[in-house]
């Protein structure tokens, strides 16, 4: 039996206060917005 290989994964973040989890993973982290979703 093989094991299943990963080529990508979409990390999913809950949180509570957009304003600072932006600021951790964007200033403090480095890390870039590749899309973002918006409930209309």
């Amino acid at each position: 039996m093989t094991s299943p290989k990963l080529k990508n994964s979409t990390p999913v973040f809950h949180m509570f206060d957009v304003d600072k989890v932006k600021e951790f993973y964007l200033i403090f982290l480095g890390f870039e917005v590749g899309w973002e979703h918006k409930f209309v």
